[in-house]
């Protein structure tokens, strides 16, 4: 075989490595991955769009977003802004102006929005994934910006277009067990095998979204109790009278509304309004404030106007296996918590003879200083009658304040030196002293 001389060797290793190129080059036009940042959208929003199978070949990540931002995005094929908040600097716009890929802001008139380079069939048709929502329209919205925005159709699947979902305010854990009427929930409900016959129905209202709604469900339903999900954006009244609830669950972000307290009130259907903090969970304990503006008036302040009780802080934000920041309840507070709700909706079901009743009082019977005059012992005694009336076990009460005074003083437990160590021995050295003393334990087992 006749050998290759120097420049057919050279001419051949340039074709060769024109050929490599060429590959190359044609990978990474149709075949390479295509990156999608989502900007300056909370991570909790995304994270449970990506849990589920979505194609390998389309990495997605959420970037944060602030006036020192704008030269990675660079490194992206889509870029897609969330515009609650967003603000861009004279400097991010050029950047952004000179991308050449798909941009698109949601929620916004800005002109950024303007400067994507996508057609406006393309524009409309990404904002119907964007505003429909849900898992199946996340998914088919990234394949459709793999094959029809960044052109790559080597392991692409085909984009299908958005499919419109129907509102259903009645739900479970699971996106699929969504439904339009109680009764198709119910019909769901009895049928899977969640149901409990004559069990305390709890109304879980979203109103506020998150906070891992699904491990409050299992954790309640585990405690015996039947749950009712329902959307929170939406007439409340029809649906309250529909449901009878021992209980409702609403996690709060303002009031809840006129009528809606007033039906509760008729039924005497408790209010818990626990809260969801949008911080890491580590962050949260660091800050000895706990919530502050905003948060704390329409966390706790305005749902206090509304009868709710409990602004019991139960889910926060831990990051997942991806590394995103998402909504999980704390642990030990979720059990607590579903405890507290089982507790609350069994004495709703008992006879009033039946409940005990604690009364806690601070400062010294008779002392009006220590409670700024708020009469203590006409206030308990008051409550004692009502009580009675209401037929709850009682006894027999004293005739008037005096009396109840001088049982309440021969029963009062001395500790500390409030009453002066004297007269605390004469009240210990007196026969008529019944106090009762119990362990830590014991009390903690009490309130729990």
């Amino acid at each position: 075989m006749k050998k290759l001389s120097n420049r057919a060797k050279i001419i051949t290793a340039a074709g060769a490595a024109l050929l490599i190129a060429a590959a190359a080059a044609l990978y990474v036009r149709f075949a390479s991955d295509t990156r999608v940042a989502f900007v300056n959208y909370p991570e909790y929003m995304i994270a449970p769009l990506l849990d589920q199978e979505i194609n390998p070949a389309i990495k997605v990540s959420c970037l944060r977003w602030n006036d020192k931002s704008g030269e990675e995005l660079k490194n992206y094929d889509c870029v897609i802004f969330f515009g609650m908040g967003l603000n861009f600097t004279e400097k991010q716009q050029e950047i952004i102006a000179n991308l050449k890929i798909p941009v698109y802001t949601t929620a916004s008139t800005k002109k950024e929005t303007a400067l994507a380079v996508m057609s406006g069939r393309q524009r409309e048709t990404l904002r119907g994934y964007l505003s429909s929502g849900g898992k199946k329209n996340f998914k088919r919205m990234l394949d459709y910006i793999r094959y029809e925005l960044d052109g790559k159709r080597i392991n692409a699947s085909r984009p299908v277009p958005p499919e419109e979902v129907e509102y259903k305010p009645f739900f479970h854990i699971e996106e699929k067990n969504a439904f339009k009427t109680l009764d198709e929930y119910l019909a769901w409900y009895k049928f899977s095998g969640h149901y409990k016959e004559n069990a305390p129905r709890i109304c879980l209202l979203s109103g506020n979204g998150g906070g891992a709604l699904e491990e409050l469900i299992r954790a309640l339903e585990k405690r015996g109790m039947n749950v009712i999900g329902a959307g929170g954006f939406w007439s409340v009244i029809p649906q309250l009278e529909k449901i009878r609830p021992d209980a409702v669950i609403y996690q709060p972000h303002g009031r809840l509304g006129e009528e809606a307290v007033a039906y509760l009130k008729k039924h005497n259907i408790p209010l818990f309004c626990p809260i969801k903090v949008s911080q890491p969970y580590h962050e949260y304990l660091k800050d000895q404030r706990g919530m502050t503006g905003g948060m704390l008036s329409q966390s706790i302040t305005m749902p206090e106007l509304d009868g709710g009780v409990v602004p019991f802080v139960l889910s926060a934000l831990y990051p997942n296996k991806r590394g995103l920041l998402e909504f999980r309840t704390i642990p030990d507070r979720l059990e607590r918590f579903a405890e507290l709700v089982r507790k609350t909706a069994a004495l709703k079901r008992m006879a009033n003879k039946d409940k005990k009743i604690a009364f806690i009082y601070y400062g010294s019977i008779s002392k009006e200083s220590a409670t700024a005059g708020l009469g203590i012992s006409q206030s308990v005694l008051n409550i004692l009658r009502r009580l009675k009336e209401a037929g709850y076990t009682t006894g027999e009460l004293p005739a008037d304040v005096a009396a109840l005074d001088r049982e309440i003083k021969a029963n009062t437990a001395v500790f500390g030196t409030n009453d002066g160590m004297k007269e605390g021995q004469r009240k210990l050295d007196s026969a008529h002293v019944r106090t009762v003393t119990i362990t830590p334990a014991d009390y903690a087992a009490w309130v729990a």
